[in-house]
């Protein structure tokens, strides 16, 4: 569940959304669960291998840990774990289908906290309760998984100051919708202006 400092901001952008004439509908708990931590484990033999090819040079200035990874010859993905990946991306990628043809749009904030803290950057709080960090940004992931169209658009600030984004998925081909939403939004809710 996002913060509720956040889902304030976003409440009284939908509310505005739906004065203007929007057809907001709100699903049940959070439509877009799911596990963050597929992403990493999909995506590391991907970023690994295209590293590898790079030039020593060019290797050496990639940060700790992945440098390592990349160097160490241990690190080889096993086949039948990536096709399971596979399998959990599909039924992901069904998921957002079946609440697309529910949904124009499906709306979620950017991320569910105010930015980690510097010293603890693998630890965020959640309304109260300390999450590992992808849970931070696990919204944003479900696009890049299923490549569905999506877009950030800056939507107000928290109490203590700080930028909260609306996070849009849309259709395939639904690219125009999601313009015409960032397009909107700023007009109901002036982000620039606090």
């Amino acid at each position: 569940t996002p913060d509720r400092d956040l889902l304030g901001v976003l409440d009284a952008l939908l509310t505005s959304l739906a004065g203007a004439g929007a057809e907001v509908k709100r699903a049940p708990g959070d439509p877009t669960e799911f596990d963050p931590a597929m992403v990493v484990r999909f995506l590391t033999p991907n970023l690994v291998a295209r590293a590898r090819q790079m030039s020593p040079g060019k290797q050496a200035m990639l940060e700790s840990p992945f440098r390592e990874l990349v160097a160490s010859s241990r690190y080889h993905p096993d086949a039948v774990d990536l096709q399971q990946l596979n399998l959990e991306r599909s039924r992901t990628y069904e998921r957002v289908e079946s609440l697309l043809a529910g949904y124009d749009l499906i709306l979620t904030p950017t991320v569910m906290t105010n930015p980690p803290l510097a010293d603890r950057d693998e630890i965020v709080a959640v309304n109260g309760t300390e999450v590992d960090l992808s849970r931070w940004w696990s919204h944003l992931a479900i696009a890049n998984m299923t490549g569905h169209p999506a877009i950030s658009i800056p939507a107000g600030f928290t109490r203590i100051g700080l930028p909260v984004g609306l996070h849009a998925i849309g259709p395939w081909d639904g690219e125009q919708d999601l313009l015409t939403l960032a397009g909107a939004v700023p007009a109901l809710e002036p982000w620039n202006e606090a």
